[in-house]
Formats: C-alpha cells, structure tokens, sequence
C-alpha cells in the first residue's frame, strides 16, 4: 500500500475504506514509551487463511515499532462463547524477550469462534480483568463479568503506557452493549476512559465503501454497522484501518499484502 493510500485510510475515513528466566514485564527505554498491545482476533472458521498469514508478518509489527518503544502483548478472542477478553496462552503477557517463541502457540490456544463476534466487548473485559479495581461499568447489565474474574489479565495495564487494541476480523462488530443496527460506539469509547490509559485503535477488517455502505469481498458476512463502528473508533484515536481484502485488476478479490499491513501499523503507532 503507498503511502498517499495509507494517508487517506487515516486522515479521511469518510472516504473508501478499500484497496486496507522469562521476562513477564514490558520491554523498559529510556523515555518510558510504552505500549500494551492488545489482538482481538476473529478466530472463526472463515480467518483461516489470514490467521496463516498473520503468524507469517505479526513481527514485522514488533519489529517496526521505534527503537525507543517498549511493548508488551496478549491476545483474545472476539467470539462470545469464549471468557469474553480472557489473555490466551501462557504465559498471557508477551514481551520482546518472549514473543518470537511464544506467539505462535498463543494463536494456537485460541478456541474456534462461532461467528457471533463482540470485538469492542472483548476489549472492554480484557481491560476489566486487568484493572484493579475495575470500573463499575465493567459489571453492566449483560455483562459476564464477575468479581472472580478481577485480576485475571494482572498485569497487562502498565503504568504510564498507551493501550493499543488491534482487532482483525472479516466481520463487523456485534457487541451487546450497542443495539444491532446501531453504528454508535460512544458507550465503548466512553468505557476505554475509565482506564485512564491513553487509547489507540487499529484494524484489519472487511473493504468497506462508507459512501455507499457496500463492503468488497465480503466473504465474512459482515454488516455495513458493524464495520463503520471499527472506522468510528479508528477516527476517534488517530488509529489506522486496513481492508484485509481488496479487489484486485480483472476484477477479484484477493487479499492484501500482511506483510504491508504490519508494517503501516508500526508505522502508524510511531507516528503518534
């Protein structure tokens, strides 16, 4: 992806969204740039062939990142029938010292989903499991969160560290905290607050045309709503969205380069 494209995926997301010892504390540097890295992923049926492809490119994210940035990185899955934003693998925080060998049997752990996802929601309670205390909002009414749960994702939240959540599904967003239908994310971006943790939001998603509301390639069923909520977010922490498909020039879909999209998301993060 050149850069002119990139630069219209982040500064204009009104325009087409198409083509896209083990160490258990986070990396220190210098001037104390850290970031909690937080995957999302849709771990259903149809992301076989992308979840291939990111265990092929994820450390070209790492590995982008500036020299003077620490990081440290857990993973969930987006599907609720799983423990909603419970950190998979063991050990559940990976850091530079850790994540090359680690990383692939992580995404392993991860169960098959069954395609009803809730990205925002497995975010929010993977950050209810790190807090202590948590925000009262984390026990909200259809929430499966319980005071059991507090602590489980210990560690994750670094003091001083900006949480970045990539999600990466061929679906939109179905969380039960909005109303099916309904593209305003207001609720989710308001419970990112309450961690007090400044917040950036990436994804790897469905091509999606905002000005007609149709989605290229759409071979995760995805709904026009459920995407735009990824873009509102995307908008709202100067992140970066990226198609995982694109049509390419007789007119097929194919996917985007991996290897590309790590790359603009480093880059995208050093940025900031």
């Amino acid at each position: 992806m050149n850069n002119l494209l990139k630069t219209l995926f982040v500064m204009n997301l009104s325009a087409c969204i198409s083509s896209g010892s083990k160490n258990t504390e986070p990396s220190t540097t210098t001037d104390n740039r850290l970031y909690d890295i937080l995957l999302v992923f849709d771990n259903s049926g149809s992301m076989a062939e992308e979840r291939a492809a990111v265990l092929e490119s994820f450390a070209l994210l790492w590995e982008g990142l500036s020299p003077d940035a620490g990081f440290q990185l857990g993973i969930t899955a987006s599907d609720s029938t799983t423990a909603l934003g419970l950190l998979a693998g063991e050990p559940k925080l990976l850091t530079a010292d850790t994540i090359e060998e680690v990383f692939p049997s992580t995404m392993d752990s991860l169960p098959v989903g069954s395609g009803q996802e809730e990205p925002l929601e497995a975010a929010f309670m993977a950050l209810c499991r790190a807090a202590d205390p948590p925000p009262s909002s984390c026990m909200h009414t259809t929430s499966s969160f319980t005071e059991a749960e507090i602590g489980s994702n210990e560690g994750f939240l670094t003091a001083g560290s900006t949480v970045v959540i990539l999600s990466i599904s061929d679906e939109g967003d179905s969380s039960r905290q909005i109303s099916p239908g309904d593209d305003d994310v207001s609720i989710y971006q308001d419970a990112y607050t309450e961690f007090n943790h400044p917040l950036v939001f990436l994804a790897l998603g469905p091509a999606y045309d905002q000005s007609t509301g149709i989605i290229d390639c759409n071979s995760g069923g995805a709904s026009a709503w459920g995407v735009q909520r990824f873009s509102s977010l995307v908008e709202a922490t100067n992140g970066i969205y990226l198609p995982l498909q694109s049509i390419n020039e007789n007119g097929e879909c194919e996917s985007t380069n991996m290897d590309d999209n790590m790359s603009a998301f480093a880059e995208q993060l050093n940025s900031l």
